[in-house]
């Protein structure tokens, strides 16, 4: 491997590493952070922060300061509110799609990611919502992978780590995972019955019912359902 797919490798691990901070709360909405110390954190040198910092500008997740600092943004209920509303449609079109495409081997996938969720509830507390968040974020992965429209994948993908820090936050107020639980197969059965007006209609109202849910938080702390 050369020196600029040594970097290039660096630079990914640095920015997931610093969004990790950001969607776990380890660093937690308004607090300011300068380069100097992030990079001596994470033992690099300021230039792959200094990119990453740029990428996470553009994604929303902080707002970068003239002097080399930043701020982490909290995740406001507009925020909240226009992501949900953009996932709403592009799930509910690739559950469409899945339901008409998927294959007697896709079936044996999406079944497996589901069951996965019956685990969640034995683990320990602390375990339970980071568990419950990847299996969700695996199953909608599972449907948009049968649905085979990248132009879905990828705006989806750009959504992903936004919602994950939703989901985090969302599940350490309240057990979601029952309700979810049950919509996901509600999902699946229309998808696994080749019923595409069905399954777009489940998707959608899954994705309606995670709004209204979280609507609530938002009276905790600065807008941001992570505070208490």
């Amino acid at each position: 491997m050369g020196p600029i797919e040594e970097y290039s490798l660096l630079s990914k691990r640095v920015l997931e590493e610093i969004k990790k901070a950001i969607i776990s709360e380890e660093l937690p909405p308004g607090q300011k952070v300068t380069e100097i110390l992030l990079a001596k954190k994470l033992g690099v040198s300021r230039t792959p922060v200094r990119e990453a910092l740029r990428i996470l500008s553009a994604e929303g997740f902080i707002t970068l300061s003239p002097n080399s600092s930043f701020i982490v943004n909290a995740f406001t209920l507009e925020d909240t509110k226009e992501v949900l509303q953009v996932r709403g449609a592009l799930e509910g079109l690739a559950a469409r799609l899945a339901a008409e495409k998927i294959t007697d081997a896709q079936k044996g996938e999406l079944i497996r990611t589901f069951e996965r969720i019956d685990e969640v509830p034995k683990l320990s507390s602390n375990l339970r919502n980071e568990a419950f968040t990847r299996v969700d974020t695996d199953f909608h992965q599972v449907i948009l992978k049968i649905a085979g429209n990248s132009r879905i994948t990828a705006i989806e993908n750009s959504l992903k780590d936004r919602l994950f820090r939703l989901h985090t936050s969302m599940l350490s107020k309240q057990d979601a995972v029952e309700y979810c639980r049950q919509q996901h197969k509600d999902i699946m059965d229309a998808i696994l019955n080749h019923d595409g007006d069905l399954a777009e209609k489940k998707s959608k109202f899954h994705t309606d019912f995670i709004a209204q849910y979280i609507t609530p938080l938002y009276s905790f702390g600065e807008n941001d359902p992570g505070q208490t």
